[in-house]
């Protein structure tokens, strides 16, 4: 990768020491720092994110938390969705290394679950539910079950904490392109394998109190040329923690 990135949070900012060979760099930001050779690394906090629950007509998009959990027979689904506003740069300009889905577990489950990029269009926090992605916008179905794509990656949360998710080359793939064409980012779900357990996975949404509870995107990518827009950053997470992961890709 060539460049080895520890990221921590001071205050509001991000610290990032980015070690290039044998000099190494430390810098402040809310968003990214430029490594080397055009290397550039930054975490994102949601700016957008929701559970949708079924038979539950109103909107949970204020919530302290994101929760999940399958749908079958007696067993009322969940599921959870989140956007990260990214940086935009011209088109084949943007090579990323790696990418990092990170959140704290509020409340623990054994299960497995996935992720999944959404399609179609994006959904919007304070309107969505289990049959609408917005207002006046019906999922293709209920509970947005043929609204996403495979799953980039599998993982479990056994324990409350902090839990750092690797993207495969699948997910590398896809911000790559968000990055490219910002108008196929309509974000990702979080959804169940068995459809039949009762247990519920929460894990804290950008409203939680702790802001390093909250999800995050934290990547390092290359752009060749010159260009590009910022995204919108945050506040608080990091890089580091890990658990519970079966990464895919």
């Amino acid at each position: 990768m060539g460049n080895v990135l520890r990221s921590g949070f001071v205050g509001v900012g991000m610290l990032a020491v980015v070690a290039c060979g044998d000099a190494r760099t430390t810098q402040e930001s809310t968003n990214e720092v430029v490594a080397a050779a055009g290397e550039i690394v930054g975490t994102w906090v949601a700016d957008q994110d929701t559970s949708i629950r079924e038979g539950h007509p109103g909107n949970l998009g204020t919530d302290e938390g994101c929760h999940v959990r399958g749908d079958e027979g007696s067993v009322v689904g969940l599921a959870c969705l989140v956007h990260f506003s990214l940086p935009v740069h011209p088109p084949g300009s943007v090579t990323v290394v790696s990418a990092v889905l990170s959140f704290g577990v509020v409340n623990s489950s054994i299960r497995t679950y996935t992720v999944h990029e959404l399609w179609f269009a994006p959904f919007d926090e304070l309107s969505a539910t289990w049959t609408h992605r917005a207002t006046g916008d019906l999922w293709r179905a209920p509970g947005a079950k043929a609204d996403y794509g495979p799953s980039l990656l599998s993982f479990s949360g056994p324990s409350t904490g902090y839990l750092a998710l690797p993207l495969g080359a699948q997910g590398r793939d896809m911000i790559q392109s968000w990055m490219e064409a910002p108008f196929f980012n309509h974000g990702m779900i979080i959804a169940p394998v068995s459809l039949t357990s009762n247990n519920v996975l929460s894990v804290a949404s950008r409203e939680h109190p702790d802001p390093h509870l909250r999800p995050t995107l934290s990547l390092l990518y290359r752009v060749s040329g010159t260009g590009g827009t910022g995204g919108t950053g945050g506040t608080g997470g990091g890089i580091g923690a890990t658990g519970g992961v079966a990464g895919g890709g």
